[in-house]
């Protein structure tokens, strides 16, 4: 897949070809303009959007609108022939980032009229996650299909393999990853099932403004791995069948360096080209230059340019997932950009045990809004490395990935549902929905429930009685819902209407206040049916609850 470097006419924003960007601040600088130029009678004439984008809009009841029309060049034209070097141009915040010639004229764009204002690009020394090179040693998932190896703990804590158990795999949804680069994911033996499945669509190398993204990191190659990796027996991701865009955003170097431009060109071709889901694993807060650091008031939803951007890419119908960042035992402690944007699905992390990872950046936003929006697995966390080898890192570059590949199997199952409507689904299944807090935010997202929920069943249908099914009638798969648990040596049986009994099939001991388990009643033949949860005690079968239902 080839990229233009720079469209003169199209709704894209692309890079000059100049060189390779320099590791620390090269001075670059946004120029914003004062308008679009001439207004055409019709705002759709001057756009440019990819068949998938447009559908992504129709279906989610989204407008064309001035962020979807390009850059007018005559002024871009313009900034060149004053010796500005142009790299980034950006429909969405209408300005491109340049170099200067030298500080003559970069004082004098003060005074033309087409431009608004000149702020400098930011650059960011971003955190690394660490990774301990001993085998995982994780549970092998239990009475699960397919089995997930190592990933399990993650995969199962958000019954992720549930909503897997019903056929929603991520199939059909696009998710574009921006990362510092995917080292080994064309050629890895532990990434084959990406080039099997020919599930990697395409690849951008923003900073050197070309397709290699192979290189450099070996971060990206992680992170994709927890969403899409399918090693059955030995790591099954959060969304196996789903299609991934690598976009490379960082320059990564021993000084870890990123661009915010960078983030925001990625995030503009991924609406472009009609991307479902955005996983950014990255966080702006203090910068190579002290004097350009963001304040904790900075954090408001509206003031950085990556924000910014997250916010607008969420209004095009995409769900931006990303890591609330790794600062909770640090002096600043707070989320970074763009976690902090409205409309940006902000990922904390825990532990193995569900218990909140203290690395793991803390809200609120400075104007007090709730972040993280919620926290999954990013403490001790499964990753494939490139020979197969199943390593352990943490960091909450490991828990967005997670929660952006369950969103897509969620997605899947219901394509008629917005991106907002599939954050709040996950957010009001999870552990602390009712009493949200800086920390996990509203808490571990339940997936079968979000299911549910989004199915038409409330939380609060769940969990009244003490063995549930929901729905019920019934088709072909249904939620067994299990107040205070299910004990060791468990099963449910079901009986007909002549008290013969069809099934008994055991049930995995599940200590949660409720315990939920996804049925399959595929093979069960039509009718009416009773449906009891048994326990085997002293070699004694106790029936502790009994309930009818509908197989339709």
């Amino acid at each position: 897949m080839k990229y233009p470097v720079y469209w003169a006419t199209s709704a894209l924003f692309f890079l000059l070809l100049h060189g390779t960007v320099r590791a620390q601040s090269d001075g670059r600088f946004w120029v914003y303009f004062q308008d679009k130029g001439p207004v055409t009678s019709e705002v759709n004439e001057a756009v440019q959007l990819s068949e998938r984008a447009l559908e992504r809009r129709q279906k989610q009841g989204i407008a064309i609108d001035w962020y979807d029309m390009p850059v007018y060049q005559p002024y871009i034209d313009s900034l060149a022939s004053w010796g500005f070097t142009i790299h980034v141009a950006s429909r969405w915040i209408n300005a491109v980032s340049v170099t200067a010639p030298d500080e003559t004229a970069l004082g004098n764009l003060g005074i033309q009229p087409l431009v608004r204002k000149v702020e400098r690009v930011k650059s960011y020394r971003m955190p690394v996650e660490t990774l301990s090179f001993q085998p995982a040693t994780f549970r092998q998932a239990e009475n699960t299909e397919p089995e997930y190896g190592n990933a399990a703990n993650q995969v199962e804590m958000i019954q992720l393999d549930k909503l897997h158990g019903l056929g929603y795999t991520g199939e059909g949804l696009q998710i574009a990853v921006l990362d510092g680069g995917f080292t080994a994911i064309d050629t890895g033996a532990g990434y084959q099932s990406f080039r099997d499945k020919e599930q990697i669509l395409g690849t951008f190398n923003f900073p050197d403004n070309n397709e290699d993204v192979y290189f450099s990191a070996l971060h990206g190659s992680y992170v994709l791995s927890i969403m899409g990796s399918d090693i059955p027996g030995s790591y099954v991701g959060a969304a196996p069948d789903a299609g991934y865009f690598l976009f490379r955003t960082e320059v990564v170097d021993s000084e870890r360096v990123a661009e915010e431009d960078f983030w925001l060109a990625a995030a503009e071709y991924s609406d472009f080209i009609g991307v479902d889901i955005i996983n950014s694993s990255l966080g702006y807060t203090t910068f190579d230059v002290s004097s350009e650091d963001h304040s904790y008031s900075d954090m408001d939803g509206n003031t950085t340019v990556v924000t910014r951007a997250a916010d607008i890419a969420a209004s095009k119908g995409i769900l931006v997932c990303n890591s609330a960042g790794n600062s909770g035992n640090s002096d600043w402690q707070y989320i970074g950009a763009p976690a902090d944007g409205d409309s940006v699905f902000s990922i904390g992390a825990v532990d193995p045990d569900g218990i909140y990872a203290s690395f793991s950046s803390r809200g609120p936003t400075s104007d007090g809004r709730i972040k993280p929006n919620i926290a999954v697995q990013g403490a001790f966390s499964a990753v494939v490395h490139p020979n197969g080898a199943i390593y352990i890192g943490s960091g909450t570059s490991f828990s967005s990935p997670l929660a952006a590949g369950a969103a897509a199997c969620l997605w899947q199952a219901f394509p008629e549902k917005t991106n907002m409507e599939i954050m709040e689904a996950m957010q009001q299944s999870a552990t602390q929905a009712a009493e949200p807090d800086d920390y996990l935010g509203y808490g571990i997202p339940n997936m079968l429930v979000a299911y549910y929920m989004l199915n038409g069943t409330s939380f609060g249908d769940l969990i009244q009685d003490r063995l549930g099914l929901f729905p019920n009638p019934a088709d072909q798969s249904a939620l067994l819902v299990v107040q205070d648990g299910i004990g060791n040596n468990s099963f449910y049986t079901i009986t007909d209407m002549q008290g013969r009994i069809v099934s008994s099939t055991s049930l995995p001991a599940d200590k949660s206040a409720v315990a939920l388990v996804a049925l399959d009643f595929s093979n069960l033949s039509k009718g009416t049916y009773l449906l009891s949860l048994v326990q085997l005690d002293i070699e004694k079968e106790v029936i502790l609850e009994t309930i009818p239902f509908t197989r339709l």
